[in-house]
């Protein structure tokens, strides 16, 4: 029963086709009782245990990630479902996922919507990071990664396995 609707799903995210579904069109209707059938798998998994779902790099999101969203947030919200979007803010505000958002008419249920803006490493903490995984860390690691953890731990990586020195500079 978990699985009702997952031929809808997969019209939408082929991945699920691996579970040996069909998804032969993807019509208006074939979508909308797509969202209908993950909202409803989500809301099932969450009676069962609590569900994290996460959404990185929003910014590249489209009208349909959208909404799909809105679809999720439909009353009544589960208690036992967080939702966590990531991205860069400037980015994220001018995305088609931002302006399908809006123009949607969607927004979180009130009082729902937190905002953590992320601030840059210091470099000295930019720094014990690297070292913290094994890595040297160079100026021009440092620099480039301009205190985004997961860009100076990618660049140490990536200066690690083209045999640049590895020491600090």
């Amino acid at each position: 029963e978990l699985l009702h609707g997952l031929d809808d799903v997969a019209r939408l995210f082929p991945i699920f086709n691996r579970l040996g579904v069909t998804a032969p069109s993807t019509t208006e209707d074939a979508r909308s009782a797509a969202f209908t059938a993950v909202r409803t798998l989500f809301r099932r998994v969450s009676l069962q245990t609590p569900l994290v779902l996460i959404a990185d790099d929003v910014q590249w999101g489209d009208e349909d990630s959208a909404r799909l969203v809105g679809e999720l947030l439909i009353p009544p919200v589960p208690t036992g479902i967080l939702f966590v979007f990531s991205g860069p803010t400037e980015e994220t505000e001018r995305s088609a996922f931002r302006q399908a958002w809006r123009d949607l008419g969607h927004s979180a249920p009130s009082g729902a919507e937190r905002t953590l803006e992320l601030q840059a490493l210091s470099p000295s903490d930019s720094e014990s990071l690297l070292l913290r995984h094994g890595f040297s860390p160079t100026q021009a690691v440092l620099r480039a990664g301009a205190g985004n953890p997961s860009m100076l731990l990618e660049l140490a990586a990536l200066a690690r396995d083209a045999g640049e020195d590895a020491s600090p500079e």
